[in-house]
């Protein structure tokens, strides 16, 4: 399964396909206050390898309860991917 995330960077904007394998993880969400803007929420998404972990995304709102929502929705299908990985290491050996 595929998410497009949408971020704005310059004015066109960016978008990245991500798939959401059982190999991911959220970081908790932090805050950071900035002039002129006020406190910034943000949260990274990284992809653990045998190597390490790699950031594969960094998600930020001034909104807390959008951040709070995407994070949510985000570890829900992460722990399902690894429930199904689960159980299809269980039927296949």
């Amino acid at each position: 399964m595929y998410y497009r995330i949408e971020y704005q960077k310059n004015p066109k904007g960016y978008k990245k396909k991500i798939p959401i394998t059982h190999n991911l993880r959220v970081l908790q969400i932090k805050s950071k206050d900035y002039k002129g803007l006020g406190p910034v929420h943000n949260f990274m998404l990284e992809e653990v390898l045998d190597y390490g972990p790699s950031n594969v995304g960094k998600f930020g709102s001034t909104y807390r309860p959008v951040i709070e929502e995407l994070w949510k929705r985000l570890r829900h299908i992460i722990l399902k991917r690894r429930e199904e990985r689960a159980q299809a290491n269980q039927r296949y050996g």
